[in-house]
């Protein structure tokens, strides 16, 4: 075992903070790496900011190097991969940079072994913290590191790349089954949208602003897709379809209308519509049952209750809630009572494609926290089409959901299966 001590032929430098509140990122430049960039599996590009080449050359201390190991020092910690770039790149406060000057050892071994239960324990056990964890250099220094022949190391790592493309190749399966779950609910519904219209300056008669003049909801994108609900697939309003539309409050923080024990009532919030159109199992608060039956008696969820997000950056958020056990929802939420003319799974999965969601746009009001009140809940247009076509939608949605889940499931567990395999190969 060799320990990471900073020191010649171990690890030429970490690298330093870079506390710099003043960055203003730009479109393109220098690559600027946060921890929330990057995992155990590499980078996410997609997701990287940019500064300016003046800016980089700034921090110099913090530049990232080609073999570099990125390991994340402070919130989420312990997580490690190798920039494996040729190009010039920066990086945050919180990722130390391992750089390596030692032929004993390959970068890619020492990120698979940091990020494996026997490093990622020593990052915990040196961390410290209360709210937030961190780790300092000089303790990363102090993490044991196996140092088997370099044979050994590429074989183990390349039983972790094969590993990491079987996992890449399965979630790519189940993100195209459920990529395909907007155009198979439009297809069902005959519903092609209109093309798309991006102008920014466009001119409309008075007469037909109907409700609001603001120049958002009247733009041609939105006239354009209402025109296809109503003229050729004759959509209702939601309303028509709802027995009742409402929503909650919110309780004092702090105050003395939640409860921890088992006989609390879940309080269903905004966040906790998950993204699979349900209802998160875990909800966080739990309201006194006196609560629920007294002043939040109107906000009462039954099975089958439609949810929509309406405030916040959660609108838009579709859901129903599917259990039979009492529970309540706070005012960033529309509850809606379906009549037998439709699913409320189905009113879900169409208001959760592109055209729902499109619709729900319109609704909301371009300010800084955004909103959607109840009477424009029931304005959505929604079209009915006959039941065994709703049914029709639910069956394939839910067959893709679950392929899917099967899908990832299997992908994490093989993932962790070859972690547990490169474990067992170092304690031998």
């Amino acid at each position: 075992m060799a320990d990471l001590t900073k020191k010649p032929g171990q690890i030429q430098n970490f690298g330093a903070y870079s506390l710099c509140n003043f960055i203003t990122f730009v479109d393109s430049g220098i690559p600027y790496i946060k921890v929330e960039n990057y995992n155990e599996h590499g980078i996410n590009w997609d997701s990287i900011q940019y500064i300016t080449p003046d800016i980089h050359d700034l921090l110099v201390k913090s530049k990232v190097r080609y073999g570099d190991i990125l390991l994340s020092m402070a919130g989420t910690i312990g997580i490690a991969t190798v920039f494996d770039k040729h190009l010039e790149a920066n990086s945050n406060q919180a990722i130390a940079k391992i750089r390596l000057n030692d032929d004993r050892i390959t970068p890619a071994f020492l990120a698979d072994f940091l990020n494996c239960r026997l490093g990622y324990l020593q990052s915990l056990r040196i961390s410290n913290g209360g709210v937030q964890l961190n780790i300092n250099l000089g303790e990363i220094g102090t993490i044991l590191v196996p140092l088997p022949s370099l044979d050994m190391q590429h074989t183990l790592v390349a039983d972790m790349e094969s590993a990491r493309t079987a996992r890449r190749a399965k979630l790519g399966q189940a993100d195209e089954l459920l990529k395909g779950i907007d155009g198979f609910v439009l297809e069902q519904l005959g519903l092609k949208l209109p093309k798309s219209d991006d102008r920014s300056v466009f001119s409309i008669k008075l007469g037909d602003t109907k409700k609001r003049l603001d120049a958002y909801s009247n733009h041609p994108r939105f006239r354009n897709l209402k025109d296809v609900l109503l003229n050729k697939l004759s959509a209702v309003e939601l309303s028509t379809l709802a027995i009742e539309i409402f929503s909650g409050i919110t309780p004092t923080a702090g105050g003395d209308a939640y409860i921890e024990d088992a006989s609390g009532i879940p309080f269903v919030r905004s966040g906790e519509i998950t993204p699979d159109g349900k209802v998160a199992e875990n909800i966080e608060l739990l309201l006194k049952p006196e609560i629920h039956d007294g002043m939040m008696k109107r906000s009462q969820l039954k099975q089958g209750d439609l949810l929509i997000a309406i405030v916040g950056a959660t609108i838009g958020s579709v859901g129903v809630y599917d259990r039979n056990t009492p529970a309540n929802i706070n005012q960033a939420i529309a509850g809606v009572r379906l009549n037998d003319k439709v699913l409320p799974e189905f009113i879900c999965w169409y208001l959760k494609s592109s055209a729902g969601q499109a619709v729900l746009e319109f609704l909301k009001r371009p300010v800084a926290r955004a909103n959607i009140n109840l009477e424009e809940v029931g304005q959505i247009l929604v079209p009915v089409p006959e039941i065994g076509i709703q049914k029709k939608i639910i069956t394939e949605v839910e067959k893709r959901r679950v392929q899917a889940r099967t899908l990832r499931e299997a992908a994490e567990g093989e993932w962790q299966s070859a972690k547990e395999k490169f474990e067992k190969a170092l304690l031998r």
